[in-house]
């Protein structure tokens, strides 16, 4: 009796922009699960993230633009370090990019190497809404929304 083992293909998502990629194909091999309710599980849901940006994003970054992502950090889950993990943050807005250059402009001359730092670790930069406004993030994004040329 030849049975065909029940499989499914997974999606990854970007750390930055969360675009979604096919990446893995699972084979169930579980016999204590239906194999109709592990394809219902699995396939076409995203599984995790990336180990390294999309082509997009990594052309983004290599053109000295920092991703920015405005997030609600009440509703973020911070891990034992009190800081929010890739993935487990409220995104509010799609992602933004803004120079590297212009963050001297943005931020205070005390906390900018610090900024700098946790950018070359983070890759990016999640921001809260209030200090998002403060800076003009919002205003840009509904501009852009509404003008995209």
């Amino acid at each position: 009796m030849n049975k065909e083992l029940p499989i499914a293909l997974t999606k990854q998502a970007c750390q930055i922009c969360w675009k979604t990629f096919d990446r893995d194909i699972l084979i169930h091999q579980n016999l204590l699960i239906d194999g109709e309710q592990f394809k219902k599980q699995f396939h076409g849901k995203v599984t995790g993230f990336l180990d390294y940006p999309c082509d997009e994003c990594k052309t983004k970054l290599n053109e000295k633009y920092l991703p920015v992502i405005i997030i609600d950090p009440e509703k973020s889950t911070v891990n034992l370090n009190n800081r929010i993990n890739p993935g487990n943050e409220y995104r509010m807005y799609p992602v933004m990019f803004v120079k590297i250059d212009a963050l001297s402009k943005i931020f205070e001359e005390e906390i900018i190497d610090e900024v700098l730092q946790r950018i070359e670790k983070d890759r990016f930069l999640l921001i809260d809404e209030e200090a998002s406004k403060k800076i003009g993030l919002i205003d840009y994004y509904e501009k852009m929304k509404k003008n995209p040329d």
